[in-house]
């Protein structure tokens, strides 16, 4: 008898362990719909910037990373040397040729508006591996380089020192998060002292006040 009892207790703490389980999780779920339906997802530039501006020393370059475009094409390619005047012309023209002739290329980014860590660099362009990282680390650099089957075209627009701040682009989506959590919690707080009001309007519940002393 004892032992029945025993679980019947153990049941009654389990089901109403359940129950309130299950009331918290409909009272959290309820909360983020109305969350996701009243906060603004929509993040501006010039919202962006000032987050930016206020936070960036708190994003850091844990190694070097560069702005840059390159391109790999085989040494015995009949246009190479087009190739190449293309490729560090600032002329559109010649952007233009060059990538309608991308078929040509072993491998490419021809866009300068992608940040690379420097450990990137050196694994999609081995030949970089075994060079002194001094001789990268320079901006508006030109790269000319050559093994025994490849022709190496780089250059290097812009780059980020080890430990300086990184760029907007680089923590675009960090920083939206960022906003997207602060909204989040300001809405949070608002919507349970809203559900907090409507509580006691409704008498569900009473704040009780205690006593001043006598």
């Amino acid at each position: 008898m004892l032992k029945e009892a025993e679980q019947n207790v153990d049941t009654l703490k389990i089901n109403q362990l359940v129950k309130q389980y299950r009331q918290d999780l409909l009272t959290e779920t309820y909360k983020q719909r109305l969350l996701q339906k009243y906060i603004d997802t929509l993040v501006p530039q010039d919202t962006l910037q000032h987050y930016y501006q206020k936070y960036r020393h708190y994003f850091t370059a844990h190694e070097p990373l560069l702005k840059l475009k390159y391109l790999v094409v085989n040494q015995q390619e009949p246009k190479i040397h087009l190739l190449r005047k293309w490729f560090f012309s600032n002329q559109q023209v010649y952007s233009d040729s060059l990538i309608k002739h991308t078929n040509l290329l072993s491998k490419y980014n021809l866009e300068t508006n992608h940040w690379y860590k420097i450990s990137e660099l050196k694994n999609k362009l081995p030949i970089f591996k075994h060079m002194p990282e001094k001789y990268i680390l320079k901006k508006s650099k030109k790269f000319v380089l050559t093994d025994s089957l490849s022709l190496y075209l780089v250059f290097i627009k812009d780059l980020v020192l080890k430990n300086q701040d990184l760029p907007l682009p680089v923590i675009k989506d960090d920083l939206k998060q960022l906003i997207l959590s602060s909204r989040k919690q300001a809405a949070l707080s608002r919507l349970e002292n809203n559900i907090k009001k409507e509580a006691i309007n409704k008498k569900i519940f009473k704040i009780f006040k205690k006593d001043a002393p006598q």
